[in-house]
């Protein structure tokens, strides 16, 4: 079983890295058309494209991670957790429009902690991806604070937002595959499921506290496994 669960990720892995390379030749074949367009109402045919390049990247970027996120072995090193953010944070402004957010990001970090590196990512890009999307348009401020405090045992990863919050009925089944807590039509329903998937590999835990029409936030305890 263990021998298939790691064929089937590394046939995942593999899967998804041939997929991005023609899907970005038409990214940048539509870009450089749109460069070069003298007919406005052309367009919405390439903003389209584009459109449908970005979800389909953002899915196989999913993919990715949750090859991340459920292999078994864990590659343990040092982490920076500033280094980390730093790097996360412009692939976040890259990727979304946040201009309109407060983001609050504090890091205490004053002892050495080692984890695994990618799982890490992982659980950062998922928390931080879900609380953009699940921002709630009906408030005048949007906010996200993310707080790390490391010390010598363990490392608290706390993400916090005022979105539109997720209801105490989905509570218990917001971490299983596939579940959207809401009926919103964005995310693919795997997000929270590999955050909880890579927590758990590093034997962590996870909590949630959530009030609907508040805000949510998680908590992501891991031990320090050096």
């Amino acid at each position: 079983l263990k021998k298939l669960h790691t064929e089937m990720n590394q046939f995942v892995y593999s899967l998804s890295h041939e997929l991005r390379g023609p899907l970005m030749s038409i990214s940048g074949v539509s870009k450089l058309a749109k460069m070069e367009l003298r007919d406005p109402e052309s367009w919405e045919y390439f903003d389209m494209i584009d459109s449908a390049t970005g979800k389909l990247d953002d899915f196989i970027h999913k993919m990715l991670d949750f090859y991340r996120s459920t292999k078994i072995d864990n590659k343990v090193s040092e982490i920076s957790f500033k280094e980390i953010l730093d790097q996360q944070l412009e692939a976040y402004k890259a990727k979304f429009d946040i201009n309109h957010i407060q983001i609050d990001i504090q890091i205490n970090q004053a002892y050495p902690f080692f984890s695994d590196d990618s799982k890490i990512r992982v659980i950062f890009n998922n928390l931080f991806s879900n609380s953009v999307q699940f921002q709630n348009s009906d408030k005048s401020e949007n906010k996200i604070s993310l707080i790390v405090e490391v010390t010598e045992p363990e490392a608290t990863i706390t993400l916090s937002d005022n979105g539109i919050g997720i209801e105490e009925k989905h509570h218990p089944d917001v971490f299983n595959l596939f579940t959207r807590a809401t009926q919103k039509n964005v995310g693919t329903g795997l997000g929270l499921y590999m955050v909880k998937e890579a927590v758990e590999q590093m034997g962590g835990k996870i909590d949630l506290e959530s009030v609907f029409g508040e805000g949510a936030s998680f908590k992501v305890t891991l031990p320090n496994m050096k």
